[in-house]
């Protein structure tokens, strides 16, 4: 029960951090949301010491799996990672990188976990026409 409600709240520390997020990018804060998307990894997935902009969507998927996140914890890591490169802007090289991260996390959820959420599969979709074209709609 304990570690169930230990659990709980580190989700739910999460859920928040997202949300003020996504409340800073609204009022245009876009470097200060970027900055508390990395304190997030950092103290509340402990996922301190990875350069998403060149980790190897191999070695992250290893990371992920070997921290056995639950699929809420994926979900919120895919969040965050999607926050971290919308929006989307092509000089930007390491935005390629965390959006491969982001549709490797989604594979994970439909295939460990056999989550697949409509918000996702929408996000999935703005992903592959940016990399397949180059251009973010």
């Amino acid at each position: 029960m304990y570690k169930k409600d230990l659990i709980s709240k580190e989700l739910q520390k999460v859920a928040q951090a997202i949300d003020k997020i996504l409340g800073l990018k609204q009022e245009g804060k876009i470097e200060e949301a970027h900055d508390l998307i990395q304190q997030t990894f950092s103290e509340e997935l402990e996922l301190k010491n990875v350069n998403f902009d060149t980790v190897s969507v191999k070695d992250f998927e290893s990371l992920l799996k070997q921290k056995q996140y639950s699929d809420k914890h994926l979900d919120y890591i895919a969040q965050l990672l999607f926050e971290s490169a919308h929006p989307f802007r092509e000089a930007d090289t390491g935005i390629t990188n965390r959006l491969h991260l982001v549709l490797e996390v989604y594979n994970l959820l439909e295939t460990e976990h056999h989550v697949q959420l409509l918000e996702n599969i929408s996000k999935r979709d703005m992903i592959d026409n940016f990399l397949n074209n180059n251009q973010y709609e």
